[in-house]
């Protein structure tokens, strides 16, 4: 008599673990850089009209209108990077323009004065700021995780994303009450981008990839 399969035990090995997943080199790195990009998005979203507000003097309209020209601006941002990446099947030189120029931008909206070196600062940060860098970061995952693992695989990328969203608004309300000003908030959330362009350096593209 023939023993029936131990179906039990083939689908548990096809389970995969969130640590796992985490000693996959590629995909630690994507989690890593996606926190620090979230990181400064959030800063921006959060704390840019209260920094508007109170030391630029600008009033509530302006505010608003200021505000809504990175989420207006990354529109067009992630559509074209994501079809250049999608052409060229390569990520990580896109990454190496996008998150510079998103320091870049970021501090040069608390450092200059003038208006239109501002606006021009918030749409530069628009167009290649986090939401032009997701794209990249969704395929790479893609790439480097199995088409049966991806719920978990994403489940973990977007916890990396929250977790950010909650770090970064505190943190620079923590750094505005030290110092008496917001700019160290936004000056912290551009070392962290940096960091994430560092740790974007260890990521491994190519054919050979291993899935998890």
């Amino acid at each position: 008599m023939k023993k029936a399969p131990l179906i039990g035990s083939a689908e548990s090995e096809e389970k995969v673990s969130v640590f796992s997943l985490l000693k996959n080199r590629n995909l630690l790195v994507v989690f890593l850089v996606l926190f620090c990009s979230i990181y400064g998005f959030t800063v921006v979203v959060t704390w840019l009209p209260k920094f508007l507000l109170t030391e630029r003097g600008f009033v509530g309209s302006e505010v608003g209108l200021i505000s809504a020209l990175v989420p207006l601006t990354a529109i067009p941002g992630a559509l074209l990077f994501s079809y250049l990446t999608d052409k060229w099947g390569k990520k990580k030189p896109f990454a190496f323009i996008l998150i510079p120029i998103a320091a870049i931008a970021l501090w040069a909206t608390v450092y200059v004065k003038s208006v239109p070196l501002l606006i021009i600062a918030l749409v530069i940060y628009g167009l290649f700021g986090k939401i032009a860098l997701d794209p990249l970061l969704i395929a790479a995952v893609s790439e480097n995780v199995k088409q049966k693992n991806y719920g978990v695989a994403f489940s973990l990328y977007n916890f990396m994303g929250m977790l950010s969203s909650v770090i970064a608004p505190f943190f620079t309300g923590l750094l505005a009450d030290l110092t008496g000003s917001m700019a160290s908030g936004f000056y912290s959330a551009v070392i962290i981008l940096i960091l994430g362009l560092v740790i974007m350096m260890f990521f491994k593209e190519g054919k050979k990839n291993v899935r998890v």
